[in-house]
């Protein structure tokens, strides 16, 4: 094929012609050589491109069906190359000749979708002007479903040689939602550079996993919510060695199963001791319902574990909590909603003196077990939302974490008012979350004004607070997002106390005393809003929501009619 090389479009004309009159060539050869001049024929002038397509017309009643195709596609590309705007070729224009060339021949042999090609264009250009970057997602089956065009392009696209150096050492690809067809089919596992895959809520199937399990670079995997992988598929995952990242949330995993998975490695050499998933820095196995005690006995083996969510398996128990101890390295770890763990558990976490982030969201635990926070030094985002038994003595032992950048302290229905103003000494605070908690008035808002460090606060559903408490957002000059959707006594005159802080950039409304028609010129002085959002919007008329959404900055408008808590 190489003697069809560096020809040019009169020769390709000449030739389609000596196979339509003399038969001197064959009409593959033909192909053939339009496949290896591609480039050559779409930079030709508009006179060569024309003289080919008028031959290639006479070759296109050829009886073979496969070359026929062939043919006809060459003449689609050639028509989409002369009426394509000039303005909408630049793109293209500027990508590596071998680039333009590769996807035009690709699409002309496979028959893709002609129509789409300014699109394809955008995938190109998009690849390439990625190529160095140290992380790039790149999200095929969204291209693929939003574009039209077969995962099997995007795969060999993606693989071609002046796109690698954008396929780095820290590459990841997210195929969610991607059936079990289009993973196996595609061509997307044989990049075996592959650093990270995200399969959540695919239907990929144990089956599925054996091509995984040739991407030996693979360092985050994701397999959460993916109903159909059974017990030999989770056990096979510890070939991965170099996982620093796995989740399997809300996926169907037993006791056994679990227990196979984590000790697969010292079954398989109990000699040599080869540690399961020795890098392993971050598992997820929450929404795991089934799991129980038993299935975590070998956690421990995982030494060099910093993260681990078990929030939602809901039948672990204290037990479990005494089986985390030797993970001296865990930094952050969630049990929210395990509702089977009691102060005793949560009591015996005190070992675990490297935490810096736990998740205690709706534990049936008393103030007294709450004072396990004392062992946590290095301790900087908690949540207790809507622990129910907690009472005010739960907000001095919270206090005294003085280094918590962010607290989640939501649905506290059990704690005055009086408790909350001590969180003025947490003086670090970035984020807060008050949502719900039903006893927060305005003097409590007026005792935390020294919260200077304050980026995000939710008010939502305090019923007690009005314009007066809200005025203190003119003191936190850091605030940025501000939620008080469900605040029965705001009033449009807290919108304009908050214009005199212009730092706002996201403001959740609706449900109080503020009538959005009248305080559309109001939103149009904060200059730094870019998301708004808006709840139980149905009296909005339509010019003030056309006013919306022309306010200068704003990237995003929510006008929703409904909310659900």
């Amino acid at each position: 094929m190489d003697t069809f090389a560096n020809v040019t479009c009169n020769d390709i004309t000449n030739a389609i012609i000596a196979a339509t009159d003399n038969h001197q060539l064959s009409p593959e050869s033909v192909m053939d050589i339009i496949s290896c001049n591609v480039d050559t024929l779409f930079h030709g002038t508009y006179l060569e491109r024309m003289a080919v397509r008028q031959a290639l017309v006479c070759l296109s009643g050829i009886q073979d069906t496969s070359l026929a195709t062939r043919i006809g596609n060459i003449l689609d590309a050639l028509t989409w190359r002369d009426f394509i705007p000039c303005n909408e070729m630049s793109d293209y224009e500027k990508l590596p000749t071998e680039l333009h060339a590769y996807t035009v021949s690709f699409l002309s042999t496979h028959g893709e979708n002609w129509h789409q090609i300014k699109k394809i264009i955008k995938i190109c250009k998009t690849l390439y002007s990625h190529r160095a970057a140290l992380l790039y997602e790149i999200i095929l089956p969204m291209w693929a479903d939003t574009y039209k065009i077969s995962h099997r392009f995007l795969a060999e696209l993606v693989k071609h040689e002046s796109l690698q150096v954008s396929l780095s050492r820290q590459m990841q690809i997210n195929l969610k939602y991607c059936n079990a067809t289009e993973l196996t089919c595609s061509g997307y596992l044989q990049l075996t550079q592959l650093r990270e895959l995200n399969l959540t809520n695919s239907s990929v199937k144990s089956q599925d996993l054996s091509q995984i399990l040739k991407l030996t670079r693979l360092e985050n995997l994701s397999l959460s919510t993916c109903a159909n992988i059974a017990d030999e598929g989770f056990a096979n995952l510890s070939l991965l060695t170099k996982l620093t990242a796995l989740d399997v949330s809300e996926c169907v995993i037993y006791d056994l199963n679990l227990l196979q998975f984590l000790e697969s490695s010292f079954a398989k050499a109990p000699t040599s001791r080869i540690r399961t998933f020795p890098t392993l820095k971050q598992l997820s196995l929450y929404g795991c319902r089934q799991i129980t005690d038993k299935g975590l006995k070998q956690i421990p083996t995982i030494s060099t574990l910093e993260e681990l969510s078990l929030g939602r398996c809901i039948k672990i128990t204290d037990q479990a909590i005494s089986l985390l101890l030797p993970l001296t390295n865990l930094q952050a770890l969630s049990i929210a909603d395990c509702l089977e763990i009691s102060d005793e558990g949560i009591s015996s976490l005190g070992g675990l003196t490297n935490l810096e982030d736990l998740d205690l969201k709706g534990l049936r635990i008393s103030s007294v077990a709450i004072s396990v926070l004392t062992s946590f030094c290095h301790l900087k985002i908690l949540s207790l939302e809507g622990c129910p038994f907690v009472d005010d003595d739960v907000m001095s032992h919270i206090s005294g974490r003085t280094n918590l950048t962010k607290l989640n302290v939501s649905r506290f229905s059990t704690v005055s008012s009086n408790a909350f103003t001590q969180l003025a000494l947490l003086t670090h605070l970035k984020t807060l979350d008050l949502s719900y908690c039903s006893n927060i008035e305005d003097r409590t808002l007026k005792a935390l004004t020294n919260l200077n460090r304050l980026e995000s606060l939710s008010l939502r559903g305090c019923k007690h607070i009005t314009d007066m408490g809200l005025a203190v957002c003119q003191d936190w000059k850091a605030l940025q997002a501000l939620d008080i959707y469900d605040c029965k006594g705001i009033s449009v005159f807290s919108l304009e106390n908050l214009i005199s802080n212009n730092r706002i950039k996201i403001l959740i409304l609706g449900e109080n005393k503020i009538d959005i028609n009248a305080a559309v010129h109001i939103f149009a002085q904060f200059t730094s809003l870019h998301e708004l959002n808006i709840y139980n919007s149905q009296q909005i008329t339509s010019e003030s929501g056309e006013q919306l959404r022309q306010l200068k900055n704003l990237t995003r408008l929510s006008m929703l009619a409904k909310t659900r808590l």
